[in-house]
């Protein structure tokens, strides 16, 4: 059991941590003055 426990504790301790990634890499892409050219890029060009 204390397995499983220790398990759900480091999913959730990650999924926190990439939540916070993710918000702050918006945040930090918003503060750049060329914000606009930046996402229209990051949404218009395929990826892949």
């Amino acid at each position: 059991m204390k397995n499983r426990l220790i398990e759900r504790s480091y999913s959730l301790a990650l999924a926190v941590l990439v939540t916070l990634a993710v918000f702050g890499s918006i945040d930090h892409l918003a503060a750049r003055e060329s914000a606009s050219a930046v996402w229209a890029w990051a949404v218009s060009v395929p990826h892949g």
